[in-house]
């Protein structure tokens, strides 16, 4: 939390105790320190009261009460000034620690700020990138063309297994017909030699044997 700033009018009553409280070295320079210029006043008191008048010892009892009440103005002044000067510390801490705040906030900002832009970019990169694709997407053909043209193909399929399938019972049929085509014929072959053998048989036997030829 933000340290509490003293508002303007205070650091104006700071500066106004500070021009009140303010001793120069000149007033030093006139009467001497405000310590040394009462001893030598009660010095002067005592003097007077034992060798001068009534009325000298009157006059050094007057200017010993002035320097009590300056010594007095000037312990409180000093006071004054220490109490100011303290506030004026506070103030200066109090103004640190604001600033330091300050720096800390907007340090914070700064990252806060950072990490928003950082967002940003990766926002705008996605934006991009899904502009690409719109594009790419709005080239192609509809989608319901697309459909289309896939069930015509899968039509195109179905109708082609169809005559496939048709085929492969046709030619099972063809080849059925033929396996029984060669059975027949095979057995009608193998009915033929049977035939000539017997023919030759016969016709053996209307001949007779064979007559015997003689080596000459």
């Amino acid at each position: 939390m933000a340290a509490r700033v003293r508002p303007a009018d205070d650091d104006q009553e700071l500066a106004r105790i500070r021009v009140i409280t303010n001793v120069s070295s000149a007033a030093y320079q006139r009467s001497g320190p405000p310590a040394k210029v009462l001893a030598q006043r009660w010095v002067a008191f005592v003097e007077a009261v034992q060798n001068d008048t009534v009325e000298k010892a009157q006059e050094a009892y007057n200017r010993l009460l002035l320097a009590l009440t300056e010594l007095e103005l000037l312990g409180r002044k000093l006071a004054a000034s220490q109490t100011a000067s303290k506030r004026e510390l506070d103030t200066y801490a109090q103004k640190q620690q604001q600033l330091q705040d300050s720096i800390a906030q907007a340090n914070e900002l700064i990252e806060a700020k950072k990490q928003q832009l950082a967002e940003a970019r990766v926002w705008r990169q996605q934006q991009e990138e899904y502009e690409v694709l719109r594009k790419q997407i709005t080239a192609q053909q509809p989608r319901h063309e697309t459909q289309q043209q896939i069930n015509a193909v899968n039509r195109d399929i179905d109708s082609t297994r169809a005559e496939i399938r048709r085929v492969q019972l046709t030619y099972e049929v063809i080849a059925k017909k033929c396996a029984a085509v060669q059975h027949q014929v095979a057995d009608l072959l193998n009915s033929f030699p049977s035939a000539a053998d017997g023919s030759a048989q016969e016709q053996r036997e209307r001949e007779g044997p064979a007559p015997m030829q003689l080596d000459g």
